[in-house]
């Protein structure tokens, strides 16, 4: 286990687009998993989760590499209380809506999905991104504060498999009748 770990570490060094990108389909894919196993206990659904894994790529690279990038240019490297409630402000204030909506976006429209998108929008956008903030307020603070900026990406990832869990159910679930 140390030594992919290792190789892990040596490949975010040496291709950080490429691994940081890798292990946002790997980790989609088991929340996506989980859900439809687990909670759901349904057949998989193998079109539903390469849309999931597709979107863990795109988010992968978007925000886990280019935007968390910025922040760390932006307000600095310094690993503060301050500075991490700074950026953490910022990417649950500016980057998390846009984030959800593209994500709402991409599910629906990838799985033409025969709920329309401003109906699911309405339904869920609000309730999903109020949850969001319970669940990356405090696991961004821990994320700023504690960890260096090579290891974000796989922390956040993992922390996120529970978020993924449920990003899965709610795509393909009303959650105003939950």
């Amino acid at each position: 286990m140390i030594s992919l770990w290792k190789y892990y570490i040596k490949n975010i060094e040496q291709r950080p687009l490429l691994t940081k990108a890798l292990t946002g389909v790997v980790f989609s894919y088991f929340g996506d998993f989980i859900c439809q196993k687990v909670i759901e206990k349904s057949e998989f659904n193998h079109v539903r989760s390469k849309v999931f894994c597709s979107y863990g790529l795109v988010e992968a690279v978007i925000g886990g590499h280019f935007w968390l990038n910025f922040l760390e240019k932006f307000f600095g490297s310094k690993r503060t209380l301050r500075n991490a409630l700074i950026k953490t402000t910022v990417d649950v204030g500016l980057f998390a809506p846009f984030d959800l909506l593209l994500f709402i976006t991409w599910t629906n429209r990838l799985e033409n999905s025969t709920q329309s998108l401003r109906e699911k929008i309405t339904k869920d956008y609000l309730v999903t991104y109020m949850d969001s903030l319970v669940f990356y307020i405090p696991t961004s603070v821990i994320c700023f504060y504690n960890i260096s900026s090579k290891y974000r990406v796989p922390f956040l990832c993992a922390s996120s498999l529970v978020w993924d869990i449920f990003m899965s159910f709610a795509t393909h679930n009303s959650l105003k009748s939950v």
